[in-house]
């Protein structure tokens, strides 16, 4: 399991526009937040949801929170859905493709995700869905 979770981490290191700090924090009632510590942006993930949804589904948030830091979410004034919209078609786009599966399957097997601004789990399969178009294996 530990050798899945580096190789994945792995892929996904090369995505990053450039790097941020991610910190633990089993505080936080989300997987994972983009958010802005001393005036530097930061993804702040919970451990404890990243071991209960498992390895891919764990890095296909961190996917998408990459895409909220690639794409200048925390420092410019986007709205909410949009937001998280563009997020969630980055990952779809940039994760493994394997990571996109398995986020696909868990939000269509586990329906309502995040607050209102993420949609439905249906929803964000769909979206994960069209965005991954054209994708190579999808």
């Amino acid at each position: 399991m530990k050798k899945l979770i580096a190789i994945v981490s792995l892929e996904l290191a090369t995505l990053n526009a450039w790097a941020v700090p991610e910190i633990p924090d089993t505080r936080i009632s989300d997987i994972a937040i983009t958010t802005v510590i001393n005036g530097q942006v930061a993804i702040v993930f919970n451990p404890i949801y990243c071991q209960q949804l498992g390895p891919l589904v764990c890095n296909f948030f961190r996917a998408h929170e990459y895409g909220h830091v690639n794409l200048g979410h925390p420092i410019r004034a986007t709205h909410p859905q949009q937001a998280e919209f563009e997020a969630d078609c980055w990952a779809a786009r940039n994760a493994p493709l394997i990571q996109v599966q398995a986020a696909y399957q868990h939000f269509m097997a586990n329906g309502f995700m995040g607050d209102w601004s993420h949609g439905t789990g249906v929803q964000r399969a769909q979206r994960v869905a069209a965005c991954a178009q054209g994708r190579s294996g999808w």
